[in-house]
């Protein structure tokens, strides 16, 4: 699980004591001032690294079960294909046992994680068979965490053409 911790000062991941109103931790985590009554938390790159590590492996191999494991019962998830957003863990679940059924062989890994508000700016890579081809294709996601250290938002942004012009394609060569 993440450390999200609410408080009241800044934190910023250096080794030193308090500085001009700042406090450093090593822990790599950045804790900024509450803002209408809560605090926003960073993540650091590493923390980013380690914990897509863990999560982008899950989208492989249709167990959604698994995958289902890192989202936050209220969780939003949306992606190109559902442009209005799945709500919810039973919505969710219903998504992924069709998206993972589906694709069980395809593979998401991690280019760079950028620290953001609450979580992380997720660039990935994927290779995703399409019948014999491996459509490979490249995107970014935000994640953002609750303070569970569960997913509560998760929006996938990539350049979807060449996967539906394949799909397209491998569904009539199988008709013929």
């Amino acid at each position: 699980m993440l450390p999200l911790f609410f408080g009241k000062d800044i934190y910023c991941p250096l080794n030193a004591g308090r500085l001009d109103g700042f406090a450093a931790l090593n822990s790599g985590v950045i804790y900024l001032k509450k803002e209408r009554g809560r605090s926003m938390n960073m993540m650091s790159k590493v923390q980013a690294k380690e914990f897509a590590s863990k999560w982008l492996p899950a989208w492989t191999g249709n167990d959604p079960k698994k995958l289902l494991s890192f989202y936050s019962d209220d969780a939003l998830y949306l992606d190109p294909t559902t442009p209005d957003g799945v709500k919810g863990k039973d919505e969710l679940r219903s998504y992924f046992n069709k998206l993972l059924s589906d694709n069980p062989n395809w593979v998401w890994t991690q280019i760079e994680g950028i620290p953001m508000e609450d979580g992380f700016l997720n660039k990935w890579h994927a290779v995703m068979p399409v019948g014999p081809k491996n459509v490979e294709c490249v995107g970014v996601c935000f994640v953002q965490f609750d303070s569970d250290g569960k997913i509560r938002r998760n929006e996938v942004f990539f350049d979807t053409q060449e996967l539906i012009s394949e799909i397209i394609k491998y569904n009539k060569e199988k008709k013929q």
